[in-house]
């Protein structure tokens, strides 16, 4: 019988929750699912684990890489092995709720949806998918998306975390993350498969149990010229696709606002100036352009506007004192972290 569900689990060095993850998987209430999972390179005993669920169970299944080639490449190898109709990624900290796929499943057929988008639960480090008692959802609630511009505006509002949907693979086949992208991989992933998604559903339903683990990549991410630099390709890729893309064109405002300076700006404001100065100008180049496109008037504070101006004019110094930071409270937790 043909594969309903493929499940796409990356795991680098995490023998500390793989077993969590995997077992919340076992649990699911659907049946017709197969989980890839695939071993990063890692040299705890991570791949022992796994082991022993594929010996148990041959719907999960191991792709081991010889050397750690980073979660884009990782993802990219699952989607090449999936066969399942629809896909799935969950992180391999994280553990999947054990009713939700068989929700979102009857949900993606019932509408004939091309992705169906769920929901997050924040968990404790100590969290284990044995203490969840099921929450049985008889109606949840649908929001149903049918155009382009209604669909970045959702993802807009929310975490572009691709391991919030379910995928119809047939919809997203060409769509691939870009290796060695870190961070941001799923925020490019998941604006490249705009134009595959002619309708998505927005639904309550939580699919994922999100560890705050000590672990995780979001936990510990620090910012260096390597992140900077591929926020920097990112927003030069993502660029380019919006250009070349005329279903997007519309959205164009919307969507280089949240990806340049909500993700890029904040970094090279609140660190020491970086030595990469060819960096810092060609994310200069990135901001000037984009404040020719749109009014910035309309987003931010006089002090934000001078501080945009004066980075876009190459007084990064200057930018980094008129920023107003008011406007980026929500993103003191990394900053916070980065003087301890």
């Amino acid at each position: 019988m043909p594969v309903s569900v493929s499940i796409i689990i990356a795991n680098y060095n995490n023998s500390k929750y793989i077993n969590d993850c995997l077992k919340s998987v076992s649990m699911l209430s659907f049946d017709n699912w197969e989980a890839i999972v695939i071993d990063d390179g890692s040299t705890d005993n991570s791949c022992e684990i796994i082991t022993s669920f594929t010996k148990r169970d041959s719907r999960f299944s191991l792709i081991k890489l010889e050397t750690n080639q980073g979660l884009s490449m990782a993802r990219n190898t699952g989607l090449e092995a999936a066969r399942g109709q629809y896909i799935m990624f969950l992180d391999s900290d994280d553990c999947i709720n054990p009713g939700a796929i068989n929700i979102l499943y009857r949900l993606a057929r019932k509408y004939s949806a091309d992705a169906v988008k769920a929901q997050r639960h924040k968990v404790s480090d100590t969290f284990r998918i044995e203490d969840y008692h099921a929450d049985h959802i008889i109606s949840p609630n649908v929001q149903i998306i049918c155009n382009p511009a209604q669909t970045i505006t959702a993802w807009y509002k929310d975490p572009m975390f691709a391991w919030l949907y379910l995928y119809k693979r047939s919809s997203i086949k060409k769509c691939r993350f870009i290796p060695g992208m870190r961070p941001c991989e799923d925020v490019n992933f998941t604006i490249k498969t705009i134009p595959c998604i002619k309708k998505l559903l927005i639904t309550d339903v939580v699919s994922v149990f999100y560890r705050l683990s000590a672990n995780s990549i979001m936990q510990n991410y620090v910012v260096t010229d390597s992140t900077i630099k591929s926020k920097v390709t990112n927003c030069v890729d993502i660029n380019k696709f919006f250009q070349n893309n005329s279903t997007c064109s519309d959205t164009y405002k919307q969507i280089s606002k949240k990806l340049i300076y909500d993700l890029l700006l904040i970094d090279i404001f609140y660190i020491p100036l970086t030595e990469r100065t060819d960096l810092l100008d060609m994310t200069s180049k990135i901001v000037k352009s984009l404040t020719i496109q749109y009014d910035i008037k309309t987003f931010y504070s006089l002090k934000t506007r001078l501080s945009i101006t004066a980075f876009c004019h190459k007084k990064y110094l200057l930018a980094r004192l008129l920023l107003d930071r008011k406007y980026f409270q929500k993103y003191t937790r990394t900053k916070q972290r980065r003087k301890k």
